[in-house]
């Protein structure tokens, strides 16, 4: 299952679902604002081991596919283009 999230409001924040309720899920998300876009897991679940994620320019993208664990949910970084992305 593939989803493609794009926002257009500055300051916006995107909340993934719970990773173990998504096993697979492939997941786009692309900056088209002129502002930032934060990325957050949701409850424990983690990107690539830490927490919230800034696309901080315009057109910067992320892709992300989660491991499906209950405990220890992740989301993992496939591919990026993050001219201003920062890890939080």
């Amino acid at each position: 299952m593939v989803h493609l999230v794009e926002r257009n409001l500055a300051g916006s924040t995107v909340v993934l679902p719970l990773a173990g309720t998504q096993n697979g899920m492939i997941v786009f998300i692309k900056n088209t604002s002129s502002g930032k876009v934060t990325v957050s897991p949701s409850g424990t679940d983690k990107i690539e081991g830490g927490g919230a994620i800034t696309l901080g320019k315009p057109h910067d993208s992320i892709q992300l596919i989660s491991n499906g664990a209950k405990t220890g949910g992740q989301w993992y970084i496939v591919s990026g283009v993050q001219c201003g992305a920062v890890l939080a």
